[in-house]
């Protein structure tokens, strides 16, 4: 059981999909798909920090701009960060980057010029959603998130050519959709 993957294209132009591999005592994984499509899975390990997670959160992982790995990871009640040179071996970073009441489940971060966007969904399935301006401390947001003036949950966000993307839900029992957005 791989829970909900987050996906992202590495320093290699490669795809590369992070998880929590339940089935194995919550411990993170990392496929990577070669040019010839064959797949080569690893252990993702962050330094500090034990085997397994205790919170059955997905992983989130992003590409910044020096070609460094940032993953994203809760532990308790805390959203935690780690950095890594080649998306494997992480190190946590120093500090937390946001404290909830609960649990938040299937992060998905997104990086708009100067602004980081973590969105989450509580065990009760209500949405979060924070900002940092530092790429690193989340403030909570009272505002939702919108599209098309609708109030939606999202689910994964992503650049892409000519700006983003997001997948979302406009509520309970609807399907997934997408958004694309310029700015």
């Amino acid at each position: 059981q791989l829970g909900v993957p987050n996906a992202l294209v590495d320093k290699e132009g490669r795809l590369r999909i992070y998880y929590v591999d339940w089935g194995n005592g919550n411990v993170l994984g990392s496929a990577t798909r070669l040019d010839d499509g064959t797949w080569i899975y690893k252990r993702v390990t962050v330094q500090f920090v034990e085997t397994g997670l205790s919170e059955p959160v997905d992983p989130t992982v992003i590409l910044l701009e020096d070609g460094r790995y940032r993953l994203f990871y809760m532990r308790d009640v805390v959203f935690w960060s780690a950095l890594s040179e080649d998306g494997f071996r992480f190190t946590q970073e120093t500090g937390q980057r946001l404290q909830h009441t609960t649990a938040l489940y299937d992060p998905a971060v997104l990086v708009v010029d100067d602004s980081t966007y973590l969105w989450g969904h509580t065990p009760n399935n209500s949405d979060v959603m924070a900002l940092a301006t530092d790429g690193l401390s989340f403030a909570l947001q009272s505002d939702p998130f919108q599209v098309g003036g609708s109030n939606v949950s999202v689910w994964a966000a992503c650049a892409v050519d000519g700006g983003y993307r997001i997948q979302y839900t406009g509520g309970p029992g609807q399907n997934i959709a997408s958004a694309f957005s310029t700015n």
